[in-house]
């Protein structure tokens, strides 16, 4: 039986990528103008990801002013545009890492209004921090206790309006989990009415984990992760985020796997452009300094992401956002080892890219 396709997941995903702007629509549309010779492959891709988007915004016409402080993407501060998890991902979405199986609108609701002070508590710090920071085990010790989480905040490096969404969101949690499951309960009804389009996207996803010998297979085989033998994983497939892989350390000792659905086909379909077009995208990911300097730093030894945080001075998600591009790109591996993601270069690919830098300019004249 397959369960980890997550109705609840979804009827979010669909919210955040429309106050985002970043529909599935909208990414379809963008691909094909730039890949117009793939369109027809690509429409046949996201077909059912196209399907479902359109009986939703025919469900939920109208965003209510509430879905900005629900849905919108906070991000971090000192010039770092990478996006933290949003507000109703936190308080009722897969994150918290509470559930093995995928639970209704209701469960959930229940579940999170269960929690204890501690659990609470564990639940902010994991929106805040990543969880293997060495400096947050000193929070984690102290959930559940008075002010844990303002002296969470004041120690953060998050700017000071997502603090103050934050306080609101944790003085103020059950109303909030309420009012956040009155603006879903639309979405996750239409989806459920959609039973025969959203589970034939969801399982097309896990047939691929199965093909490929389970979950940790296909991790290693399409994105270089290496999930560790003992932890417990989380899958979550999103047929609304068909460009998305996330992997995210738990609350309590487990690892979420968040993984869009055709994202596979859609590299492989981007990698199908010319040679130049492969190149520049290979550069312009290099063009970053700081990302080129952690590429070097893993190639020197593996390093984990607190090693890295405290190396080049930025955030754990500003860490987590280069080591993924990374990571995708083939350019760098990351494992699972003693409670810590370690990330280190892969060679292979980084001696690919090479040779195809000088075939690209190889020529037949001797000189």
């Amino acid at each position: 039986m397959i369960d980890y396709y997550y109705t609840l997941d979804d009827a979010i995903v669909y919210f955040t990528n429309r106050v985002a702007k970043t529909t599935v629509k909208e990414y379809y549309e963008a691909l094909a103008s730039k890949h117009p010779e793939l369109k027809k492959q690509l429409e046949q891709i996201l077909a059912p990801s196209l399907e479902l988007e359109r009986l939703l915004d025919a469900a939920i016409p109208n965003m209510d002013q509430e879905c900005e402080f629900f849905f919108g993407l906070d991000r971090s501060t000192e010039g770092n545009s990478q996006p933290l998890w949003n507000a109703a991902g936190m308080l009722l979405g897969y994150s918290a890492g509470l559930s093995l199986s995928p639970q209704s609108l209701d469960e959930a609701i229940e579940k999170r209004l269960a929690l204890s002070p501690a659990q609470k508590d564990k639940l902010f710090l994991s929106y805040m921090f990543d969880l293997e920071d060495t400096g947050v085990k000193a929070l984690l010790a102290d959930a559940g206790k008075k002010g844990c989480i303002t002296e969470a905040l004041s120690v953060s490096r998050l700017n000071s309006l997502t603090r103050i969404k934050l306080h609101e969101l944790y003085d103020h949690f059950a109303e909030h989990i309420k009012r956040l499951a009155e603006l879903l309960r639309p979405a996750v009804e239409t989806i459920e009415k959609s039973t025969a389009v959203y589970e034939a996207a969801a399982l097309e996803q896990a047939s691929r984990f199965e093909a490929a010998g389970g979950l940790a297979a296909y991790m290693i085989s399409n994105h270089s992760f290496h999930l560790n033998d003992t932890g417990s994983h989380i899958a979550h497939i999103s047929v609304l985020a068909p460009h998305t892989v996330n992997i995210r350390d738990g609350i309590f000792d487990s690892m979420d796997i968040y993984v869009g659905i055709g994202v596979v086909e859609l590299s492989r379909i981007l990698l199908q452009g010319s040679e130049s077009e492969h190149l520049s995208a290979m550069f312009k990911l290099l063009s970053d300094a700081t990302r080129l300097e952690m590429l070097k730093c893993i190639s020197e030894r593996p390093m984990y992401g607190q090693e890295l945080v405290e190396k080049f001075s930025v955030t754990a998600p500003t860490v987590s956002y280069h080591m993924t591009k990374l990571v995708l790109s083939g350019l760098a591996e990351s494992y699972f080892e003693g409670g810590k993601s370690y990330f280190r270069a892969n060679m292979k690919g980084i001696l690919a890219l090479e040779k195809s830098f000088r075939d690209y300019f190889a020529t037949n004249t001797k000189r």
